[in-house]
């Protein structure tokens, strides 16, 4: 598989990782600047979909990415859950639904695994959000 393409899919298992610590962070759990932090990685999830999409060869890959990249872009519009989920039953939902994912990157597409992902991150409250 070409360097590019490999890096392009561990970006997204990174931003999956940071999505779900996101979303169970203790810190800010239920302030704005976590509601932010999500916004910005389910968005970086799309602008990474966009730049694999050019260069994956496999059809079945860009299927699979274009409901990631749908999936990433109707939670970030508030368009996946309904009307009346609370916060807690969100971040229950972007955690089952970041976790799914790296799942099939991880499986489907035998790239990196969380674990690694977590280990070259470090612990979330260490990373900058810039």
């Amino acid at each position: 598989m070409d360097k590019i393409l490999k890096n392009q899919y561990d970006q997204i298992i990174k931003q999956l990782v940071i999505l779900q610590d996101c979303a169970t962070m203790n810190y800010f759990p239920y302030t704005s600047l976590g509601d932010t932090y999500i916004q910005r990685h389910l968005q970086t999830i799309e602008f990474c979909v966009d730049g694999i999409k050019s260069i994956e060869s496999d059809e079945a890959r860009k299927v699979k990415l274009k409901v990631l990249q749908i999936e990433a872009r109707n939670f970030r519009l508030g368009e996946k859950t309904p009307s009346k989920v609370n916060r807690k039953q969100l971040t229950t939902m972007l955690e089952d639904w970041s976790s799914k994912w790296c799942d099939i990157l991880e499986s489907q597409f035998q790239f990196g695994t969380t674990i690694e992902a977590r280990q070259e991150l470090g612990p979330i409250s260490q990373i900058a959000h810039t």
